[in-house]
């Protein structure tokens, strides 16, 4: 069964047609909440809406330590969830 944000997620992926069966989505992750919870919420829809995603992170390179822990935090996220992380 699904979540509230889950099922509004799902709910909204088919109004708009946003993807189509076997397709592959590449996920922006900053590494903060937002697109976080995207990637949490895509992943538990993937065999629901046939997908396979996977993770993208830029590190600019101009925050410092801050922006490493952001890499490394998407990148933890992505190994958990057994998905690609680039």
């Amino acid at each position: 069964m699904l979540n509230k944000l889950e099922s509004d997620v799902y709910r909204t992926v088919k109004q708009y047609n946003m993807f189509s069966e076997n397709d592959r989505v590449l996920v922006a992750m900053s590494g903060g909440a937002d697109s976080c919870a995207l990637v949490y919420v895509l992943k538990s829809l993937c065999d629901i809406l046939s997908i396979k995603i996977g993770c993208a992170h830029l590190n600019h390179g101009i925050r410092g330590d801050e922006a490493l822990r952001d890499m490394n935090s998407a990148k933890k996220i992505a190994e958990k969830l057994s998905i690609p992380f680039h």
